[in-house]
């Protein structure tokens, strides 16, 4: 009987290893299936410029002054309103896009012109989360539509007489070009 024991132990050893070595072969040949899944396309221009992967700065060049009978036409000048547009295009772009705008005002010599509005095409007003910082959202119907975000960006130099040395140094650099600074940081957008 003694000797019995050590045997039956043995076949029972055996056949546990057995076991374990089935259940590991199982688990090994579920793990190697093979997928591949495309990943979506991520292209997006804003003013003909294409973005990158990180926040990015652009200069806004192309700004529209209200006229008055007191300026020349086309021309900036204290106590004004004008505006410039921001083109988002998502063509070439596969997913929902929110984006982020700081229009950089506070970086310009004159503390003296505001931002009256940030409105998307429909006129709805862009949130804002942080001063001069706007967001927006395309969503991904439209991005596969093509469809072009159009931001208007509406602001006003304020005549200040004790800012008229600054409003005069600006004048003259209005006349040759008037450039803001604009930081766009896009992201994926899930609804």
């Amino acid at each position: 009987m003694k000797r019995l024991f050590p045997f039956l132990f043995l076949i029972l050893l055996v056949l546990l290893f057995g076991q374990l070595l089935t259940t590991y072969g199982v688990f090994e040949t579920d793990v190697q299936v093979g997928t591949e899944t495309p990943i979506a396309a991520w292209q997006i221009n804003v003013n003909s410029v294409q973005l990158t992967d990180e926040p990015q700065m652009f200069e806004v060049t192309d700004v529209y002054w209200q006229t008055s009978p007191d300026v020349l036409p086309g021309r900036a000048a204290p106590n004004l309103k004008a505006y410039f547009d921001i083109i988002i295009d998502p063509a070439g772009t596969e997913v929902g896009i929110e984006y982020e705008l700081n229009i950089a005002f506070s970086e310009l010599v004159n503390e003296q012109i505001f931002v009256q509005s940030v409105q998307d095409a429909d006129q709805n007003d862009l949130t804002e989360v942080d001063f001069e910082t706007y967001v927006g959202t395309l969503s991904l119907e439209d991005v596969l539509n093509e469809e072009e975000e159009v931001i208007r960006v509406s602001f006003i130099w304020e005549h200040d007489e004790e800012n008229s040395e600054i409003d005069s140094s600006m004048a003259e650099v209005f006349e040759t070009e008037f450039s803001i600074p604009v930081y766009i940081r896009v992201l994926q957008y899930i609804d």
